[in-house]
């Protein structure tokens, strides 16, 4: 189940996420410095030249779909493909390596910025 087509998946059907989970499990063979090096790579070909295209917070349908109790930073990044269209992966800022829930976002910069968890509450009836 798709959610406003923003490509999020709903009842918990993480296969990325699980995906990710094996990698890092078979990971524990490798020093830290080899896993930093492994994923600066990763990171490197595959965020580098892209363009955020957008930034919100998710919303309430999309916190619910993912499982999760509070909103987090969502960034859209776009790749200008050679017919003009922009193919924009989503990235989501989880609390843990499981994606059990919205994560705190932290930047560098002047002023240490930062894009707090948004804990969506049952609302009173």
């Amino acid at each position: 189940m798709l959610v406003n087509g923003s490509g999020l998946k709903g009842e918990r059907e993480n296969k990325p996420l699980n995906g990710l989970m094996s990698l890092l499990k078979l990971s524990t063979k490798f020093t830290p410095m080899e896993l930093i090096n492994q994923w600066t790579k990763t990171a490197s070909t595959r965020l580098k030249g892209r363009h955020i295209i957008d930034a919100r917070y998710l919303t309430e349908e999309e916190v619910k779909a993912m499982g999760w109790t509070g909103s987090c930073l969502c960034i859209s990044l776009g790749t200008k493909q050679i017919d003009g269209r922009i193919s924009s992966p989503l990235f989501l800022y989880a609390s843990n390596g499981e994606g059990n829930d919205a994560g705190f976002v932290m930047s560098s910069g002047d002023e240490n910025e930062y894009f707090p968890i948004i804990e969506l509450g049952e609302e009173d009836e």
